[in-house]
């Protein structure tokens, strides 16, 4: 039995978070307590509130963004008993610093994928989409390959578009749920499990003079790239969608999915473009990825999760 508070802030308006639902599992609870919503990671006030409980609990679906902020997200973790992130670095450097932290895949409302419970490979609609805002030039390649068939781009805001790429934009402030439509009525989806900063962190020095790090806690931390488990191959598994992932230096995906298994890498835009070729032209010879990654996406449910949380 577990009580369930939320403190909304910080997450996209058509982010999977918001779908969640952990409200219905919530109880009177007076020992064990769930915060959700990345804004429970600071929101002073109502920790103070539940500071007595003996197990405080906290998900967090944003990692390492936190490591960007100038507040020190590893004292900010250290409220909580038990830490679930979708960051093994993140999950690593809070365990070496005391902290009970575990590393999981996106949990997604498998209920809400209902409807795509049967594949029908005859009524995909799409070669590829691609779906979120533009954060860095990496992108504009990306998106200029898919449009070389028959693709979907959607994205919330005009944020990172040029001309060229406003062009490309097939679907504007679509809700989640009509998102979630397009990714089942298209073959691919195409995506980058990273996040873009401006080089150096400047908070390095903080975190390595003060905590227990790792060498890959620091490359990350200086490099222009950081590793960040995004939610389309989760969306696309349950949506019946193949993912086509860009085969980064992290490769954290790999913790819960394999490739040619569950989903298909690419190295560079022109392999991204055969990839693509390929599959509008010999699709059936993906289904069975598709098929794995659908049954195999099942264990990171919503539900499966907070079994896990009462275990």
């Amino acid at each position: 039995m577990t009580k369930v508070v939320r403190s909304k802030g910080g997450e996209y308006t058509d982010c999977i978070v918001s779908h969640f639902g952990f409200d219905q599992y919530s109880s009177n609870s007076k020992e064990k307590v769930f915060f959700w919503g990345w804004n429970a990671l600071l929101d002073k006030q109502l920790q103070e509130k539940y500071k007595h409980y003996s197990h405080r609990i906290f998900l967090d679906t944003a990692s390492p963004c936190a490591f960007l902020s100038s507040k020190d997200f590893i004292e900010s973790a250290s409220y909580f008993t038990k830490f679930y992130t979708i960051c093994p670095i993140t999950s690593e450097i809070l365990n070496l610093n005391g902290i009970n932290s575990e590393a999981i895949c996106f949990p997604y409302p498998s209920k809400k994928f209902k409807k795509y419970s049967n594949v029908d490979f005859d009524s995909k609609k799409y070669d590829c989409i691609y779906y979120g805002q533009i954060h860095d030039f990496f992108y504009k390649p990306m998106i200029k390959t898919i449009s070389n068939y028959n693709h979907r781009f959607t994205t919330i805001s005009s944020h990172g578009l040029d001309r060229e790429l406003a062009g490309l934009v097939t679907n504007y402030n679509l809700t989640t749920e009509d998102k979630w439509s397009l990714i089942n009525q298209s073959k691919s989806c195409v995506g980058v499990n990273l996040l873009f900063t401006k080089g150096r962190n400047p908070y390095v020095d903080h975190y390595i003079k003060n905590y227990n790090t790792t060498d890959k806690f620091v490359n990350m931390m200086l490099g222009d790239r950081m590793p960040q488990m995004k939610t389309r191959i989760v969306e696309s598994a349950a949506s019946n969608t193949l993912m086509l992932l860009y085969k980064d230096d992290f490769s954290i995906v790999e913790e819960w999915f394999k490739p040619n298994e569950h989903f298909v890498y690419w190295k560079d835009y022109q392999h991204l473009n055969e990839i693509l070729y390929d599959i509008s032209k010999n699709y059936s010879k993906y289904h069975g990825i598709i098929k794995n990654a659908k049954k195999h996406v099942e264990e990171y449910s919503i539900e499966n999760f907070w079994r896990k949380i009462n275990e």
